[in-house]
């Protein structure tokens, strides 16, 4: 290795030494051993290589500089948001070409002017009271301020600032950082006046839709008031001409040939059932005019269906059916309204008879079930006939309607039979359910709560 301790006098006069003894060159100096000559020049050779090496680390290490001052340079310049340096005067002391650029001013020119001749006269108190609580806390502060262009331009701008890191920060010198947020702005004011216009345009569609109910409603109850006038007025001659025939059908031995008796025996079923229909409309026009009373009573549930049964068998006595009353665990007495129950009743029986193919089972069966803290009486009414498809489900319930109009002509009746027992269902505070599929037969459920004094065993709560 090369003697540092060495001058460069002392190394110069060696190598002028070496370089005599080494061409054959006379000299009056004395003689330098061989050994210490080459030596010598094996260190001076050696030293030069190291400086050639520590020259390369260092132009290396100037390159390696020289990238990075570029890269903070661009990371600086051309940043995404403008930084300032201000100064305790408020002078603009430093900024990147992008806050030139969102302030409309060359660099140069931008330098040494205040900062507060780009905000707004309406945002200068939100500016001053900005800096003093960020010398108050010396904590990075934001706020929102109007800038303006030095072409006369406003836009919206959101201010960070922090404190020097190199100063105390008592002077008032600080950092800032400006992100230009006028189209965020102009996105929040469309949604504004977006969401107003929509606000007044649900408060008129909401007036005219509560109108349009006002109307219906009045329609609704003229429509019902119809129904119940008309079937009062129906049912007047109607009465006559079945007491009339009533009388003739007595008489009919005498003055009348069986034809005759036949035709008499015709005119009285069809006017009972005429009267029948025109009793349900009566009651459908009271239901749905919010004018029916609902009575509490304490029966035997079960004893009332097995008589439900026994009605409907002997109504339907002419068609080959199966009825059976699933009674495992008895009911018992409940309190309610007795006859809106068993008006429920005899219509989902009435339905199951009527709809269902000649020896087929009809099942009627009656549980207390528990949901929460609440009881609630299921009576149930069960076929194994052709089935309803899932998309009539909410059809059926409808006034007038019927999953297959041809079964009215066949059966009889206006499809208002189940939107009946719907409606009752309702007005006692229970519903009306079903589940079927085609084939599969279907059962309707009535749900019902379980009336206040009485349990489902028909005994008095302790």
């Amino acid at each position: 290795m090369t003697n540092k301790g060495l001058s460069e006098d002392k190394f110069s006069e060696l190598r002028r030494r070496a370089q005599v003894y080494l061409t054959g060159q006379s000299s009056d100096e004395p003689e330098v051993a061989v050994e210490d000559v080459r030596r010598l020049v094996h260190e001076l050779n050696t030293y030069q290589v190291e400086l050639e090496l520590q020259n390369e680390d260092l132009r290396q290490a100037q390159e390696e500089l020289e990238l990075a001052r570029q890269k903070y340079a661009d990371l600086y310049e051309f940043a995404p948001v403008a930084y300032l340096t201000v100064t305790a005067r408020g002078l603009i002391d430093e900024a990147n070409l992008t806050a030139a650029e969102m302030l409309g001013v060359e660099r140069r020119g931008l330098l040494g002017q205040p900062f507060s001749v780009f905000i707004l006269p309406a945002d200068q108190d939100i500016f001053y009271s900005h800096r003093q609580k960020l010398l108050e806390t010396k904590n990075k502060q934001t706020c929102e301020l109007r800038l303006q262009k030095q072409d006369g331009t406003i836009f919206h701008a959101q201010m960070g600032t922090v404190i020097r890191a190199e100063i105390d920060g008592q002077g008032g010198q600080f950092r800032a950082m400006l992100t230009d947020i006028s189209p965020l702005k102009w996105a929040e004011e469309k949604l504004q006046e977006y969401s107003q216009a929509l606000k007044i345009e649900v408060c008129k569609r909401t007036a005219e839709l509560e109108e349009e109910k006002h109307k219906v409603e009045a329609a609704s109850r003229a429509k019902s008031e119809f129904l119940a006038v008309m079937s009062h007025e129906l049912r007047t001659p109607l009465n006559a001409i079945l007491g009339f025939t009533f009388i003739l059908r007595q008489a009919a031995g005498d003055f009348f040939t069986d034809d005759q008796q036949g035709y008499l025996a015709e005119i009285d079923k069809s006017g009972h059932h005429l009267l029948a229909m025109i009793q349900e409309m009566l009651d459908i026009a009271r239901l749905e005019r919010d004018t029916e009373p609902v009575g509490c009573q304490a029966f035997d549930l079960d004893r009332q269906l097995a008589q439900c049964v026994l009605a409907c068998q002997e109504k339907y006595a002419n068609m080959a059916m199966e009825v059976a009353f699933a009674k495992d665990k008895p009911v018992g007495i409940i309190c309610a309204d007795k006859d809106k129950i068993l008006q429920v009743v005899e219509n989902l029986l009435g339905n199951a008879f009527k709809f269902t193919p000649d020896g087929s089972l009809v099942a009627l069966s009656a549980a207390c079930k528990k949901e929460g803290a609440a009881t609630w009486l299921q009576i149930a009414v069960t076929d194994n006939g052709v089935g309803i498809d899932a998309k009539d489900f909410a059809r059926i319930f409808l006034p007038f309607e019927q999953v297959d109009s041809s079964s009215t002509r066949e059966f009889g009746g206006v499809g208002m039979g189940l939107y009946k027992a719907k409606k009752i269902a309702e007005l006692l505070g229970g519903r009306l359910e079903l589940t079927s599929s085609l084939g599969q037969g279907s059962t309707f459920t009535f749900f019902l709560p379980v009336g206040v004094g009485y349990d489902c065993q028909g005994a008095p709560p302790r």
